[in-house]
């Protein structure tokens, strides 16, 4: 989990856990966003699929986030709703997810925000 605001992992959440829950209330941005870390370090490109839906292009140059980045480790910013939410990576041996698929990471997550907010 990247911090957009210092481009930095929020402590205690990298990585992200399977089953994590994250309440914004307590996080020191609502400004996120996913960094997958690949083994190798550098792949094709990396898919990344939010609760069912493909994002509309693959990351091909690292950092690999969920919803980009500027310029390189300048993370573009999303808050994510609240509630249960299943995200997937996915690493390519070529850009635009080409190529051979490798292991894909899935996990859960769960978003929680405080009442009225």
């Amino acid at each position: 989990l990247i911090n957009a605001d210092t481009d930095q992992p929020v402590p205690g959440f990298d990585p992200i856990e399977n089953g994590t829950v994250l309440n914004l209330a307590s996080l020191p941005t609502r400004k996120l966003n996913v960094r997958a870390n690949t083994q190798p370090e550098k792949v094709g490109s990396v898919l990344f699929v939010l609760d069912g839906r493909p994002r509309d292009r693959a990351e091909w140059r690292a950092p690999y986030a969920l919803f980009g980045d500027a310029t390189k480790g300048d993370y573009s910013a999303w808050t994510p709703a609240a509630g249960e939410h299943t995200l997937s990576a996915i690493p390519y041996e070529h850009v635009d997810a080409r190529g051979q698929a490798g292991r894909a990471l899935t996990l859960v997550f769960y978003v929680v925000t405080p009442r009225g907010k």
